[in-house]
C-alpha cells in the first residue's frame, strides 16, 4: 500500500524511489535462546530472506513498468533504526512507511516501526495506513 500510495500521490518526474526491507536479526537470536534447533532457524531465516527478495523484485518490477528510477535493498537489523539510518545515508527528502494497524497492546510492548520513525527520523515521515 505504501509504495502504491507514494507512486499515486507523491512521485514526481525526476524523483528516485528507494525501497528497503529489513530482517530483524534479534528475532532469530531470541528463537535460538528459546531452544529452537539451528537447522530450523536457518531454514526459517532463509525463507524470510527469499520472501523479502521476492517482495523487492515485485516492487522493482512495478516501478520499472512505470519507468520510475528506483533502488531496492535488503537490510539486516532492527527495522526502526535501520530505516532512519537508511534515509540519512541516502539523503532522502521524505520517508513513507506502511502501517499494519497493530493493536495498542502489541504496539506498547514491541513498538511500531512507523511510530519510531515519526519520532526519530530527521526528515518528514508519512505513514500510510493499511486501508488507505
Amino acid at each position: 500500500k505504501a509504495l502504491q500510495w507514494t507512486v499515486d500521490h507523491l512521485y514526481r518526474e525526476g524523483d528516485h524511489i528507494y525501497i528497503t526491507l529489513s530482517l530483524d536479526n534479534t528475532s532469530w537470536a531470541s528463537l535460538g535462546a528459546a531452544g529452537a534447533a539451528v537447522d530450523v532457524l536457518q531454514q526459517l531465516r532463509d525463507e524470510a530472506i527469499d520472501a523479502a527478495e521476492t517482495t523487492l523484485k515485485t516492487y522493482g518490477k512495478l516501478l520499472t513498468s512505470k519507468k520510475i528510477p528506483h533502488t531496492c535493498e535488503l537490510a539486516q537489523g532492527d527495522p526502526r533504526t535501520q530505516l532512519c539510518q537508511f534515509v540519512n545515508d541516502k539523503q532522502c527528502a521524505m520517508l513513507v512507511v506502511g502501517s499494519r494497524g497493530m493493536g495498542a497492546i502489541k504496539r506498547a510492548l514491541i513498538g511500531s516501526v512507523s511510530d519510531y520513525c515519526v519520532h526519530h527520523s530527521d526528515i518528514p515521515v508519512i505513514v500510510v495506513k493499511e486501508d488507505a
